[in-house]
């Protein structure tokens, strides 16, 4: 029943956001000055690609109709439909300051040398039995020297600390740090909704960057695809060492978008195969119709401590619209019609940012985190300056 009562609650975010624009622009139609009666000196209506939890706009992609052509930015649903379209925001598959003849074109060799000195801070510290070299809270036998305790008989002399013993008179025993292995887990969102603006190729560039930190420090790293189509390259198997970097950057240079699979549809797809404890990092717009709080809960349940990165367009984050538009779900058969679309953007702003509380919120109460990027940040500031702050690499 909570979990309905929750799945309720979520599908009813979209909805209300629905109807307050929809009583906004019913009374602008009264006022003869809406979409049912558009004043002759004004331009002609746009359409807007549409989706999201949270009445979120999924991606802001612009069609202008002009005479019986349409051009402008078109969303993947759309531009299957209607052809055509202005490339200046739909995804290339060109990365941003990465020059060629590197290693990857995911990342330059500059940043490549920098993030192997890098690691993943695990706030939970879920790892597996497995020796490794991430650090334990329990006593071990690495070089980190984590605590003192009594001596008791039968225990290891070479352990007992002669200088305390001198001084004291009573034998104490030296503790270190153990170091088991904790798996990296990657999921990235390849649904239609991440095409737009670069989001995809900066969720692949950050990917890779966190996979070079496992990789580099021995951990098992590891890389789903999540809103794909079916058959597609869904998976990469755990790998190990240096060695792996070519398979790892062969996999996310090869991932291909396009799909409508939802977060948690994906989620619940790919813990059906994963085995193994540590941290799952999860790059993402997360604007999803289904409710994303069942899917943490399990992704916790198994091991896996939450890292989760919503990648928006900056036309997303602070769109710049005015006029008639027509939002389109570009995973889905939505429209929603909208007049005089400037005096609802501060509406949006509020359901964006209210849905950004909802999802850290979420992350936080399972021991996780959570940040948002725009895929028009410089990628060095976001992982050496901003990833550095909040405490997730060192």
């Amino acid at each position: 029943m909570a979990e309905q009562g929750r799945e309720d609650q979520s599908s009813s975010h979209l909805s209300s956001l629905k109807g307050k624009v929809r009583q906004k622009t019913d009374g602008m139609r009264a006022d003869g000055d809406g979409l049912g009666q558009p004043k002759k000196a004004e331009k002609p209506a746009k359409m807007v690609n549409w989706s999201g939890d949270a009445g979120a706009i999924n991606d802001a992609k612009v069609e202008k109709e002009k005479g019986s052509g349409v051009t402008g930015v078109l969303g993947a649903a759309a531009t299957a439909v209607l052809g055509g379209g202005d490339k200046k925001r739909v995804s290339s598959g060109v990365y941003e300051g990465v020059g060629e003849g590197g290693v990857t074109k995911l990342l330059s060799n500059d940043m490549l040398a920098r993030i192997e000195r890098m690691r993943i801070v695990s706030n939970r510290k879920n790892t597996n039995r497995m020796r490794g070299e991430h650090l334990f809270g329990k006593g071990g036998t690495s070089t980190e020297f984590s605590d003192y305790r009594n001596y008791v008989e039968g225990d290891d002399i070479r352990y007992v600390d002669w200088n305390i013993f001198s001084r004291l008179g009573r034998p104490y025993l030296k503790q270190y740090r153990h170091e088991e292995e904790m798996q990296v887990v990657l999921m990235v969102d390849s649904s239609n909704s991440m095409l737009f603006d670069w989001k995809f190729e900066r969720a692949k560039q950050l990917a890779a960057a966190f996979g070079v930190m496992g990789l580099f420090n021995n951990e098992k790293v590891s890389a789903y695809t999540i809103g794909g189509n079916e058959g597609g390259n869904a998976s990469m198997k755990a790998c190990t060492g240096r060695g792996s970097m070519p398979k790892l950057f062969g996999y996310l240079e090869g991932l291909e978008g396009g799909g409508n699979e939802q977060m948690e549809e994906g989620i619940e797809r790919i813990l059906k195969s994963h085995r193994g404890k540590g941290v799952v990092v999860i790059l993402s717009d997360w604007l999803s119709y289904g409710d994303v709080s069942g899917p943490l809960t399990r992704l916790t349940s198994v091991g896996l401590e939450v890292m989760a990165i919503q990648v928006l367009s900056p036309v997303e984050i602070d769109p710049e619209l005015d006029g008639d538009l027509r939002f389109l779900d570009s995973e889905g058969a939505g429209m929603l019609d909208v007049s005089a679309a400037g005096d609802v953007v501060g509406l949006y702003q509020e359901y964006r940012l209210k849905y950004e509380r909802h999802l850290e919120n979420h992350c936080r109460l399972r021991g996780g985190r959570f940040t948002v990027t725009s895929s028009r940040d410089d990628l060095k500031h976001v992982l050496f300056d901003m990833l550095l702050r909040k405490g997730w690499v060192r």
